[in-house]
C-alpha cells in the first residue's frame, strides 16, 4: 500500500522528467517506488525506460530484475540481474536478486551460489543471510540455515 511519501516521491519525480526526460536516474527511482506501491506493471515501464536511456544503468536492470520477481516472472529477472553483474560486478542485490530468481524456480544450488556471491561482496545485508537460510532449509540443511538465521540476526543487531 502506497504511503503519502511515496505518492509525493513520484509527483516530484514526475516533476524532474517532464524538465528533463532523459533523466534515467529518475525514472528508476521511480520504478522502485512503483515496486513498493505493488504496481509492477508500471514499475518495468519506468525501469525499462531508464535502461533505454542509459544502457550501462546497472542500478536499473537490477531494479527491473527485481520487478520480474515480484511479478514471478524468473527468466526475465535472471536476464536482467546477469545485465547488472556485467556491468557493475559488486552489484550485490543484483546477486541477491539472481538468487532470489533462481530459488522460486526450485533451483537451491543456483540459489546458493549466488546469495554467497552477494554476501562475499556485502557483509552487512541481513535479508541475504536469511535468503540463504531459506535456500538451506529447503535443501534439508537445517543446521546451516540455522546458522545463517543467527547471522543474519547479528547483522541487524537483534
Amino acid at each position: 500500500m502506497a504511503t503519502d511519501r511515496e505518492d509525493l516521491s513520484i509527483e516530484y519525480f514526475r516533476k524532474v522528467i517532464k524538465s528533463d526526460p532523459k533523466f534515467a536516474v529518475v525514472h528508476n527511482n521511480i520504478g522502485l517506488l512503483c515496486i513498493y506501491k505493488g504496481e509492477y506493471n508500471r514499475a518495468i515501464e519506468y525501469c525499462q525506460k531508464a535502461v533505454e536511456l542509459w544502457p550501462k544503468f546497472a542500478f536499473a536492470y537490477t531494479t527491473l530484475g527485481f520487478a520480474h520477481i515480484c511479478k514471478g516472472e524468473y527468466d526475465k529477472a535472471i536476464e536482467c540481474c546477469e545485465k547488472a553483474v556485467k556491468l557493475y560486478p559488486l552489484n550485490f542485490l543484483a546477486y541477491n536478486n539472481l538468487g532470489v530468481a533462481y530459488h522460486n524456480k526450485g533451483e537451491y544450488d543456483q540459489a546458493i551460489g549466488y546469495y554467497k556471491k552477494a554476501i562475499q561482496i556485502n557483509r552487512k545485508h541481513s535479508h541475504t543471510y536469511n535468503n540463504l537460510g531459506l535456500a538451506y532449509s529447503r535443501r534439508g540443511e537445517y543446521d546451516k540455515a540455522i546458522a545463517c538465521y543467527r547471522k543474519a540476526l547479528v547483522v541487524c543487531h537483534i
